[in-house]
């Protein structure tokens, strides 16, 4: 099927939307040269990094929808200074005590000069297919290049634009370098004396698996932001490793939660690490192996964010960089060890990723 025909059938199968049209590019040209010209926003100057975003991607679909398609608590849009930090933002019960409305549903901390507002792209990684969806940006139109797009393509409600690339695992072959690289990392992995074994990730089993681990969900309901799925994405070569323990040890916790400041508020802790944190009068343990900071909110903007792994125990020695390793959700898990025949359910497993270094 062709990327953007896939891209329209994935996203009108979508609850929140309505309709799903591609523009010609002339019309895409159209619709960013409108959007360009959005200045301002409650009297701010406006950053636009959605657009910033969305440009870089190849493909782009227009979507009227019916409900919003971002996760409740959000932030498409803060009020930032001129050092990125976030002053201003969505109303909840968790607003500096000095700070004002600046508009309906939003404040700011008064007495701070260069304030801009800044539009953030939504970046869902529960979308995705064979064909077509890798990495899809979306953004939000400005209400002047909405009420444009609606005359055009005679839709109704709030319009949003999905920008996307082509996945690089349909049209890229593995070379001979990759092969070389991927076998000199099984070599290393496996004199690892907490890795049992590494299997090779072939083109089809790794979609599989990014498609499987983009459906996860809290059970909570709290929204998710997926940062070990989205960077494991962006590297070109994977191998799957079933451990007895930590195999690389990284000062990076794979699970915690962030609030609207993208502060870390809560993290799990390994057992082995569990006597440092224990004995900290500024944490609460709200399970036997997670604890949240005094500050911590369920308001909106926070979030569960999965981090993932760098890894050192790999690198340069393979001509391979940037490697990461991700910890697949139950269900990825349980895909990838019926694929590989694993029966072990004491094994833990991970996806590593990495890239070969250019000549």
């Amino acid at each position: 099927m062709d990327p953007l025909d896939h891209a329209i059938s994935c996203l009108e199968a979508m609850d929140e939307v309505e309709k799903a049209v591609c523009p010609s590019d002339a019309e895409y040209r159209n619709i960013v040269r409108e959007e360009k010209s959005f200045h301002s926003l409650m009297g701010l100057q406006v950053q636009n990094d959605a657009l910033t975003e969305s440009s870089k991607k190849s493909m782009h679909v227009l979507v009227s929808l019916n409900e919003p398609l971002t996760p409740h608590g959000y932030n498409l849009v803060t009020v930032e200074d001129d050092h990125g930090n976030i002053i201003g933002g969505p109303i909840d019960k968790r607003i500096p005590e000095e700070a004002v409305k600046l508009s309906e549903g939003y404040f700011v901390v008064p007495d701070k000069d260069h304030l801009k507002a800044v539009v953030h792209p939504y970046e869902p990684a529960t979308l995705g297919g064979p064909n077509g969806i890798y990495e899809p940006v979306f953004m939000y139109l400005s209400p002047k290049t909405s009420k444009l797009v609606r005359k055009m393509y005679l839709l109704q409600g709030d319009i949003a634009m999905v920008s996307f690339d082509r996945p690089p695992w349909i049209d890229e072959e593995e070379t001979d370098l990759d092969d070389l690289a991927i076998e000199a990392v099984i070599s290393k992995l496996l004199k690892n004396d907490r890795i049992v074994d590494v299997h090779r990730m072939d083109r089809e089993t790794i979609r599989k698996a990014f498609e499987e681990e983009a459906t996860v969900k809290t059970m909570s309901g709290m929204p998710m932001e997926n940062l070990a799925l989205s960077e494991s994405k962006k590297r070109g070569l994977h191998v799957f490793v079933t451990t007895s323990g930590i195999f690389d040890p990284s000062p990076v916790q794979y699970v915690v939660l962030k609030d609207y400041r993208n502060k870390t508020v809560g993290f799990i802790v390994n057992e082995e690490d569990k006597a440092a944190y224990e004995s900290r009068s500024d944490l609460y343990w709200i399970s036997d192996d997670f604890a949240v900071t005094e500050d911590f909110d369920t308001g909106a903007g926070t979030r569960v964010v999965l981090q993932p792994q760098y890894l050192r125990c790999i690198g340069e020695e393979e001509n391979v960089c940037d490697a990461i390793s991700m910890l697949p959700s139950p269900s990825t898990d349980n895909l990838l060890k019926e694929t590989y025949g694993i029966t072990d359910p004491t094994l833990g497993t991970a996806i590593i990723s990495f890239d070969v270094i250019g000549l």
